[in-house]
This record gives structure tokens, C-alpha cells and sequence, in this order.
């Protein structure tokens, strides 16, 4: 079997653009009158773009179609394959039947030719080999005339050879009629078939039509229901509305004799009534006073609160940082060479005051620790250039006039807040702004001056 050839058993029936080459399988479709189109896959959706006219169906139709389409397609598949395996186990036989005769022909010296087994007419195999036969039958044709022509032959052994061609050719002629026949047949049982199934769809879109018809009477019922009911709501509705007016109007009527029973006694006591507000009015405008006096109150204790909170930060934060710097420039000399003489002498005799009191050793301060606000200043002010005016110049009094004593003023404010007492003073917004500011600046660092952002 040549294996190039696309037959019905290796043709993919999913793509639809294969065709057949194998003349087996192109016989057994056409004895069967069906065309390879339909035998090709086609899924759900493709089949409903190739029938149209059935796309206003509901769902449930169409896929009730499209699974009788498959099941007939399939069917056909089936059929056809069937009709090929008859075809390869009759084509044996024919090819038998085909090289005897071809002997017969070539053969000058044989001279009895009904010898010959040839039971064409009873086989079936020259019924499934037409056209191969057809092909033969001319190629010996040719074949006989030549050997006519270049050897001779009697003219008897000429004419029983026409007689035997002649006698083929009217079975083929006869086979030829045989195989229309059956092919007109089996056209017509397709066409039972399709009018059968047109006639089977035509019965179910009578049903559907007879169910939407059902359907549409029942909306319609249900429908003349709900106006029905709608029209006696209204009527309860409008019943309901005018028992409401009369209610209303009687009691409009008994409202008015009360009002009017009662407006004597209401200006009466109007006049009472506008005393005791005005005492009410009174009584809360002091109210209000005394609210908004401890509310302010409440509000420059919680400014002295946060104020000397920062003060506090701020002193750590000098302690901490003063002492770093003056570590870097002068190392274990820091407090000999880095402290004023009179604030270094100030802050060891508090120092050595403090831990006269203190009886636990672990204690005891040293005299860094007793540094004041104003110390640190001092300090800054003697080592200003070299190392406290990049870190302590506040921001925007870079390029003020006076110095390192006017850029360190801002000390002076700090140590001003920082000795005042928290619970007789009270800090301004001014001030509280201030110290934010100090805060940003020195705590958060959310802010620098020139200097700081130009190492950053």
C-alpha cells in the first residue's frame, strides 16, 4: 500500500483541507453518492455560522440539531469506512480477473478463450473497480490492435477477439447501469433522509411555537391579573385616602378648639416663658465664658507641657553633641581645652555641690552634667568656626551681621524659656513656634541650614 496516498483511514477530518488521493476511498464515496464535505469535524459554534436560518432558535434546539448532525455524520463515516474494507477485499479478486485477461490478450497461440474462468458477471469486484477496469480495457484495446497490425493474425482469431471485446464491454456497460442505479437509489434515501429530518425540525418548531404560544397566553393571563389587582389597590387606595381627608378635616377642627382653648393660656405664660429664657440666655453666656477661660487655660498647659518638652530633647541632645564635637577637635582634652575657664570652674563647683548630697556613688554627676543652656553658648562661642558654626548657625540667620554673638542669640531665648517656672509662666504661641522650629531643626532634622545642606 502506498503510504503517500490520503486515504479514509489517514486523513485528518478536523482541519477540512485534506482531500482524498486513494482510489479505494474515493470509490467507496462515490458508490455511497456522499461527499467528502460531509464527513469533515465542524464543532458547535462553526455549525451554527453555517446555518444561519437556525440562529433564532433557542439553545437547546440548536444543540439537539447539532448533536443529530454529528450522530448522522459519524453514521456516514462508518458507512463509508465499511464500504472500503468491501472494496480492499474485493480488489484481490480483480486484480486476479485483470492480469488473466491481460495473459489471454498477449497470448497469440492460445486459441480456445472459453477456458478461461472468468465470472465477471457473478463477481462484484468488477462492480467495484469500474474505472480501474475502464483503464484496461483500453490499454488492451491498443494493445490488440498493435498486435493485429504487426503480427498478422488470422482474421478469425481477429474477429472472436472483437466478439470477446464486445462482450465486455456491454457488462461494463451493464455494470456502468448496475452502479447508477444504486447511486440514484442511495441519492434518494439520502433525500428521504433530509426531508425526513426537515420534517422532524419542521414538527419542533411547530412545538416551539405551540409552547411560546402557551407561554405568551400565560404572560398575558398574568399580566391581565396584575391590572386587574393594580385597579383594585387604587380603588382601596383612593377609599383609603378619602377615610384620611375626613380624619384630617375632623381633625383640623378639634386642633383649632383646642388652640383656640389654649391660646389664652399660652400668652400667659409666653411672658414667663421669655424671663426664663432670658435667665437661660444669661446662665449661658457664663457658661460659655468660664468654658472658653478653661479651655485657654487647659490649652497654655498643654503648650508649657510640649515647650519644656522640647527644652528637654534640646538639652540632651546639646550634651550629647557638644561633647561629641569637642571629642573630635581637642580628644581626651576636650573639657580642658574645648570648656571656657570660669564655665568649666562654674560647672565642677556644682558638680562637686551635688554629690555632697548624694550617697550612692553610681549617683554622682560630673561636671558636664551640670552644663546650662547658657554654658553651651559659651562654649560654641569659643569654638565657633572651627567647630559649632555649621551645626548651631539657626537657619536663615546665615548671613546676619554681628557675628558669632548675634548668630547664638537664639541660646539666649532657650535659656530665657528654660528658667522660667512652668507653673506661673505660661508660653506664647510665638514662643511655642519658636521651639517647634528649634525642634525640627536640631531633633527631627527636618530642616538645615546653608551649611548642613551643602554637606548633603
Amino acid at each position: 500500500m502506498n503510504t503517500s496516498l490520503i486515504s479514509l483511514e489517514n486523513i485528518n477530518l478536523t482541519s477540512g483541507k485534506q482531500r482524498l488521493t486513494s482510489p479505494r476511498s474515493i470509490e467507496a464515496l462515490d458508490r455511497l453518492g456522499i461527499d467528502l464535505d460531509e464527513l469533515y469535524f465542524i464543532d458547535f459554534k462553526n455549525y451554527k455560522l453555517k446555518h444561519v436560518e437556525a440562529m433564532n432558535l433557542p439553545d437547546h434546539i440548536q444543540q439537539s440539531r447539532y448533536d443529530y448532525y454529528e450522530k448522522h455524520r459519524q453514521h456516514k463515516l462508518e458507512e463509508v469506512l465499511k464500504e472500503r474494507e468491501n472494496i480492499n477485499n474485493d480488489k484481490i479478486f480483480m486484480d486476479k480477473v485483470s492480469k488473466s485477461q491481460i495473459a489471454l490478450v498477449t497470448s497469440g497461440n492460445e486459441k480456445d478463450t472459453s477456458a478461461l474462468p472468468i465470472t465477471v458477471s457473478t463477481s462484484t469486484a468488477i462492480n467495484n473497480e469500474i474505472k480501474a477496469f475502464e483503464r484496461i480495457k483500453k490499454k488492451q484495446e491498443m494493445e490488440l490492435v498493435t498486435m493485429i497490425q504487426n503480427e498478422f493474425m488470422a482474421e478469425l482469431q481477429k474477429k472472436e477477439n472483437e466478439d470477446k471485446i464486445q462482450k465486455q464491454l456491454e457488462k461494463q456497460e451493464l455494470l456502468i447501469k448496475i452502479k447508477e442505479d444504486k447511486r440514484k437509489a442511495e441519492a434518494e434515501r439520502q433525500l428521504q433522509i433530509q426531508k425526513d429530518k426537515l420534517e422532524k425540525e419542521r414538527e419542533e418548531e411547530v412545538e416551539r411555537k405551540r409552547n411560546d404560544m402557551k407561554k405568551y397566553m400565560k404572560e398575558q393571563k398574568f399580566m391581565q391579573e396584575q391590572i386587574e389587582k393594580q385597579k383594585q389597590n387604587d380603588i382601596q387606595l383612593k377609599l383609603k385616602k378619602e377615610k384620611e381627608a375626613r380624619q384630617q378635616e375632623l381633625l383640623r377642627q378639634r386642633t383649632e378648639a383646642i388652640f383656640s382653648n389654649q391660646q389664652k393660656l399660652l400668652e400667659s405664660k409666653q411672658k414667663i416663658m421669655e424671663e426664663r429664657d432670658e435667665e437661660r440666655k444669661e446662665f449661658q453666656h457664663k457658661k460659655r465664658l468660664m468654658q472658653l477661660a478653661s479651655n485657654r487655660e487647659k490649652q497654655e498647659k498643654q503648650n508649657n507641657d510640649r515647650a519644656f518638652a522640647i527644652i528637654r530633647d534640646i538639652e540632651t541632645f546639646f550634651n550629647n553633641d557638644f561633647k561629641v564635637k569637642l571629642e573630635d577637635k581637642f580628644g581626651k582634652m576636650w573639657f580642658k581645652k574645648g570648656v571656657p575657664p570660669q564655665t568649666g570652674d562654674d560647672a565642677v563647683a556644682l558638680a562637686t555641690k551635688k554629690n555632697r548630697v548624694i550617697e550612692n556613688e553610681e549617683d554622682e554627676v560630673e561636671p558636664w552634667d551640670c552644663i546650662n543652656i547658657i554654658a553651651y553658648r559659651a562654649i560654641a562661642v569659643k569654638n565657633w568656626q572651627d567647630v559649632f558654626e555649621k551645626d548651631y548657625t539657626k537657619p536663615g540667620e546665615e548671613k546676619i551681621s554681628g557675628g558669632k554673638e548675634e548668630k547664638t542669640k537664639w541660646m539666649v531665648t532657650l535659656e530665657f524659656l528654660r528658667n522660667q517656672n512652668v507653673h506661673s509662666y505660661f508660653v506664647s504661641e510665638d514662643e511655642l513656634k519658636f521651639l517647634e522650629e528649634l525642634n525640627d531643626w536640631l531633633i527631627k532634622k527636618e530642616i538645615r541650614n546653608k551649611f548642613q545642606k551643602e554637606i548633603v
